[in-house]
């Protein structure tokens, strides 16, 4: 039941961040749902300050559901954590622990949507781009060195690269149409970042309009082919050049 819940949840766009348990530091020890789950997004704790693993971080692989899973997916500073409290509305304490290591990926995941609102419930996306930033550890103490490997997955995150990096490579694709001997083409292009975007058509900006993900080129009864291409105003960042042919 837990497990649907979880999987129901990454496919509504919603990040599930878990932590790794505490029961290291031998492997095979992400042992309690939902962490060993392929649909979370399973966080190992280093000692704050440091590339080590704390000693308490579960490890991989996940032999409990016979999956052999590589697990954690990623690793942040989880020990002497200053955190919020029960003993009153006010109250802070200093912990450890991977549940110390899991809200800096919740709260890093909110920075990149933030950031790139193109990525904005788009799980897979997010998780690789966290994954593609982060700084990689190598690791054979439960397996091959990786990336990723079963104690660091694939590394210490880096919100910072992870932003700069942004959301990828734009694609774009593109489709002629004809009515009435009047043609237009129609492009579509991902990521879309809600800023603006420059069209060019043969090397020559035609359009500038919102980075939405979507437009028109009216050729009225213009005929030939025609080479597309979609660049964002404030990047520079450029699609491939797509070829349209208007009979």
């Amino acid at each position: 039941t837990l497990q649907a819940a979880v999987e129901a949840q990454a496919d509504a766009g919603i990040m599930m961040v878990v932590a790794a348990g505490n029961a290291g530091p031998n492997c095979s020890t992400t042992i309690d749902p939902p962490s060993f789950y392929e649909a979370s997004y399973t966080v190992g704790a280093l000692n704050t300050g440091s590339d080590t693993a704390a000693s308490f971080s579960s490890r991989g692989p996940v032999t409990v559901d016979g999956s052999n899973r590589i697990k954690p997916d990623i690793a942040a500073p989880g020990t002497n954590t200053r955190s919020a409290s029960n003993s009153s509305d006010s109250a802070y304490a200093i912990a450890s622990g991977t549940s110390m290591a899991t809200p800096h990926i919740a709260g890093a995941v909110a920075l990149l949507w933030s950031a790139h609102p193109e990525l904005q419930n788009q799980i897979d996306a997010s998780r690789t781009a966290l994954n593609d930033a982060a700084h990689f550890i190598s690791s054979t103490q439960c397996g091959a060195a990786g990336p990723p490997n079963n104690v660091f997955g694939w590394g210490r995150v880096d919100i910072l690269a992870a932003v700069d990096a942004g959301g990828g490579d734009i694609t774009l694709q593109a489709r002629a149409r004809t009515r009435d001997g009047k043609s237009n083409v129609s492009l579509k292009w991902t990521p879309a970042d809600g800023g603006n975007i420059n069209v060019l058509r043969d090397g020559v900006i035609v359009q500038t309009t919102a980075d939405d993900g979507a437009t028109k080129d009216n050729l009225r009864r213009m005929t030939g082919t025609f080479t597309y291409q979609v660049c964002e105003t404030d990047s520079g960042d450029c699609s491939n050049e797509v070829d349209v042919t208007v009979p």
